[in-house]
């Protein structure tokens, strides 16, 4: 889950890296989709994370928490 979050957003800032600047890549179609594809997946990933957690935690033995 939190890899597929890191996943997605660094493909986006690789898709649109900021030091670039470059208009260039914002006019390309396929980049906005697959960009757009990653910032839903990352959200998506991102909304399972308190569950995973919460899950995660009542897995651990009390001592622990």
């Amino acid at each position: 889950m939190i890899h597929q979050l890191g996943r997605n957003l660094g493909y986006v800032a690789d898709t649109f890296p900021f030091f670039a600047l470059k208009p260039a890549y914002i006019e390309y179609a396929d980049r906005r989709k697959n960009a757009i594809e990653a910032l839903g997946k990352a959200r998506a990933a991102e909304a399972k994370a308190p569950a995973t957690l919460e899950e995660l935690l009542g897995k651990l033995p009390t001592e622990k928490r």
